[in-house]
């Protein structure tokens, strides 16, 4: 009899989980085949001042997380500056005493072989370069923003080049984004010569400048203006061995009024040292 009671509890329960599951049923099926959506994400996205400032905003974020990621800012600049005589064994070879030979760099391939990250910064400034134009004048509130947030965003593809350029040399140039058409095949670049490369990084800073504010925006502290163009541009330009541009580049910073000489050097360091320490734990 006990096993005759379980069996036939086991039958209900089976019956009513399948009635719970048929009862159901239209509902899933009503999302399964949902009428789908006519409009594109373009069209949908790109129509006001907010989608130009998020893309912008997303190409800063990407820059900042490629310069900082893992140690490469460290060893991109302060580094090779050749002022350090001691370092953990795998990073010998990247001194002045190891002959800077970047060839052999163990555990930290991916933070300095990988120029991947570079790229996903200027992919995303392609996208918004092309497509804040697009945005419809009743999408803005202010005057003529559209120019000036695009301008942030060659800022961020021309320090990225750059970067890419004087770390590994002859980059893959590529100025647009990838197009719908070409995402099942896309297009195989060469990469460019150095000079092919710094001519259009040059055209981006000078097209940069020509629109961007001066000072530290309030509501930006983060996104370059006419001065961190022009401290670009004095770097590119010595780059090149361009020294004229370069001492005009830099007079336009020192003379801006916005920038005032550094503290006693003790609390130089001290500051620097904060700084770094800030910078290492966000």
């Amino acid at each position: 009899m006990e096993i005759m009671k379980s069996t036939a509890m086991k039958r209900t329960y089976l019956y009513i989980c399948l009635l719970a599951l048929l009862a159901t049923a239209p509902g899933c099926r009503k999302y399964l085949y949902e009428a789908p959506i006519n409009n594109s994400y373009d069209e949908i996205f790109w129509v006001n001042e907010k989608a130009a400032d998020q893309s912008v905003a997303s190409s800063y974020h990407l820059l900042r997380n490629a310069v900082r990621y893992g140690s490469a800012y460290f060893i991109f600049g302060d580094m090779v500056a050749d002022i350090y005589k001691n370092a953990d064994w795998n990073y010998a070879t990247l001194l002045k005493s190891g002959n800077f030979r970047f060839g052999y760099v163990p555990y930290l391939e991916d933070q300095l072989w990988d120029w991947s990250r570079y790229y996903d910064a200027i992919a995303q400034a392609n996208l918004a370069l092309e497509k804040i134009p697009t945005i419809p004048e009743s999408g803005w509130q202010g005057r003529f923003p559209s120019r000036s947030t695009a301008r942030r965003g060659i800022f961020v593809r021309a320090f990225s080049y750059f970067q890419v350029l004087r770390v590994w040399g002859e980059p893959v140039m590529r100025m647009r984004p990838l197009q719908e058409s070409e995402l099942d095949n896309p297009p195989s670049i060469a990469r460019s010569t150095d000079e092919e490369a710094l001519k259009l990084i040059r055209q981006d800073i000078d097209s940069a400048i020509k629109l961007l504010g001066g000072g530290l925006h309030p509501e930006s502290p983060v996104r370059a203006g006419k001065n961190a163009t022009y401290a670009l541009k004095a770097h590119v330009s010595a780059w090149q061995h361009d020294y004229a541009t370069t001492l005009a580049a830099a007079d336009e910073v020192i003379n801006s009024g916005d920038y005032s000489s550094q503290p006693p050097r003790r609390n130089c360091i001290v500051s620097g040292w904060a700084v770094h320490r800030s910078l290492s734990s966000n």
